[in-house]
This record gives structure tokens, sequence and C-alpha cells, in this order.
């Protein structure tokens, strides 16, 4: 009775873990409404983010650290701004929660004449986003997941060290500029890059103009595959970057329900293990 008791009481501990470790590693997923994107820094190279969903960041020092983008409009001009927050709830209303805000915006601001530098990178569509915030009753009931991917990147690595990221399909963005070695010499590369889903399926195409018509390289990875995604000498990291396909255009509710089953399992079988100590 007592080596099943001590078996019980450590596999209870065990899942009590494990949903501890959902809840502080992952994003809130119950907040995947994104419409419009914009394409902002993660490390070395730019990727095309929905608004309006919490993300994880790039950050070295932590792996709690995530972002948040929302658009609006200033002075008639439509500007995104960044919310970097310490937590994966990120919620807006809570100013003690919010780490740092960051307006990024493709015109000059009038008002701040050091705000002349506009990153090369920088690209964002906010038409649906203001367009949903001026009509939100009218919207109540539409279905505002499509266009939209989930790449769990770094994927060969355990929780928390994952970074799950919500991109825009189908949206030709810069993605890096990196020193390439050419023979006895090196060059400054530049890679445009369109990321898409189709099913299970997640492509991304590397090209080598603005337009993202000289097509370089194409991969696709599937829904459950955790596979090499970008290699170093296109990102400029000093590691290739695996990721694996979470979500494709209105999957969402399938991802949640398969996640949120997976929770409702551990938290059934804690409750055995906790009976049977009882």
């Amino acid at each position: 009775r007592k080596p099943l008791r001590l078996i019980c009481r450590n596999m209870a501990k065990l899942f009590s873990a494990l949903l501890a470790l959902n809840a502080v590693c992952l994003p809130n997923i119950d907040a995947l409404n994104g419409y419009s994107y914009v394409v902002d820094t993660w490390g070395e190279i730019a990727l095309p983010f929905r608004t309006e969903v919490c993300q994880h960041a790039l950050a070295r020092s932590t792996v709690n650290e995530f972002s948040l983008y929302t658009c609006r409009e200033s002075d008639n001009v439509q500007v995104v701004d960044r919310m970097t927050f310490e937590d994966n709830e990120c919620d807006v209303d809570s100013n003690d929660t919010i780490a740092k805000i960051t307006t990024l915006r493709s015109t000059p601001d009038v008002n701040d004449s050091s705000s002349t530098m506009i990153p090369s990178y920088l690209k964002y569509d906010c038409e649906e986003d203001i367009s949903w915030q001026n009509n939100a009753d009218e919207n109540a009931e539409q279905d505002i997941d499509i266009y939209m991917m989930t790449v769990h990147a770094i994927c060969d690595l355990e929780p928390p060290s994952q970074r799950y990221l919500h991109l825009a399909n189908d949206v030709c963005f810069l993605l890096s500029n990196t020193t390439v070695a050419v023979g006895n010499s090196t060059q400054l590369r530049t890679f445009y890059g369109k990321l898409s889903c189709s099913g299970n399926t997640f492509t991304t195409v590397l090209y080598s103009d603005s337009e993202c018509s000289s097509q370089v390289v194409s991969r696709t990875i599937d829904i459950y595959d955790c596979v090499h995604w970008l290699y170093a000498n296109e990102t400029g990291f000093p590691f290739d970057l695996n990721a694996r396909l979470g979500r494709c255009d209105d999957s969402a509710a399938n991802s949640w329900l398969r996640w949120n089953f997976m929770n409702f399992s551990i938290l059934i079988v804690s409750s055995v293990f906790a009976f049977l100590l009882a």
C-alpha cells in the first residue's frame, strides 16, 4: 500500500507541474483573434506578426517576454503600438504588466523631429483592424481568425525555450540582411520571404527581390513535424532555426480543442492519482 501511495503522490505532483508549466510558458491562446499584421524584428530577422495576439518575443536574457501589437490612428496616420509584457496574458488593462510600449510608424512623426528613420523592414497593414474597431457592433459575429498561422519556433528544445509565433499568411516581407561566404570573401545577401499554409502544411518561400518574384528556395513543414525552418546563413543566427506548425488559417478551434483536451486529460489523470492517495 505504501509503495502505491508513493507512486500516486509522485505522479500527481508530475501532472500538477505539467499544468503549471502550461500556464507559465504559453501565450494566452484564447486571444487568437488577430486581423491585420506588422513586419517587425525578431532577433536578427524580421517576421510578419499578426496584431491583437499575445506571442513570444525573442529575448536572449529571459523566456518570459511576450509582445502584443495593436493598431490605432494618430493624427490621421495609422500606427502600430508594440507592447511588451513579462507574462503570457498580455493584459493591456493592467499597467503593472506592461514593461514597454513602442510606437511603430511608416511615416515620420510630425510632432517628433527625431523619428525620421524608418526601418527598411517595417511594413504593416492596419486597415481591417481599424475598420473593425470603428464597426465593432456590426462585426461581432464575424470570424477574424482567417489568414493566420501559429508556428512553434525552436521546437527542438523543451519548454519554456520554445517560442510561439502568430504570423500573417501570404505577406511579402524583408526577412534578413546577412553576410555569406563567397569563395575567399564575404558579401551581404538580402532575403525576402513569404509564408503560407494550407491544411496541415506550412510553406516558407525565400526570394532575392522585394516583389517576392525571384524564388531562391521553398520549404514545407507538416503540422506534427519539428524540422529545419530557416538556416543560419539565411538569418544571421548562430544556429539553424527549427519550427513546427501549430495551426493554419481557420483551424484555430481544432488546435484550441486539441490543447485543452490534453489539459483536461492531465487534470483527470492527476485527480485519479489524488483520489488513490485519499
